[in-house]
């Protein structure tokens, strides 16, 4: 049964909405500082990050999605992650974020809007990275194998489907 356009209305004000009252972090130097959300992800393609430290598999794409990130950032192509651990504690995802110099923001770890987000895009595996366009609505569900097989190049399919410059 196909939703109806009130409930294809109420997704997309939801996913618009996703970070509005919420605090993000940044980690530097090893010090946790708040991030303006508004403007963090202001007109930009958002990845949402799903990973956790006792996934094999997010071990070892991290280094890919953090050269890819910094490559786009570099560009100051209108791109930003953001880091949804689901980890066992806060001390794997600080370890993880640590060990890989992780300059994007992240959602604190006890934040409840974690388990939100995990039900909202159905994450049943990690490491997943969702695409979101600058107004919420899912570019790509497949962002991980899309970073894997293209590198940097995706960002010219995101920014395309997200209808930006």
């Amino acid at each position: 049964m196909k939703p109806s356009l009130t409930e294809i209305g109420r997704t997309a004000q939801i996913r618009m909405n996703i970070f509005e009252g919420k605090t993000l972090w940044r980690l530097t130097e090893e010090q946790e500082s708040p991030v303006d959300v508004k403007e963090t992800l202001k007109d930009k393609v958002v990845g949402l990050y799903f990973t956790a430290k006792w996934s094999p598999p997010c071990q070892e794409f991290m280094p890919l999605l953090c050269e890819v990130y910094q490559q786009l950032i570099e560009r100051k192509l209108p791109f930003e992650i953001v880091h949804i651990s689901c980890d066992k504690d806060q001390v794997e995802m600080k370890e993880t974020l640590q060990k890989f110099r992780v300059c994007w923001p992240y959602l604190g770890f006890a934040d409840k809007h974690t388990s939100d987000l995990v039900e909202q895009f159905n994450i049943i595996a990690v490491p997943k990275l969702i695409i979101l366009s600058p107004d919420g609505e899912v570019i790509s569900e497949t962002g991980r194998k899309e970073v894997a097989d293209r590198g940097i190049v995706c960002f010219k399919f995101w920014q395309c489907a997200a209808k930006i410059d």
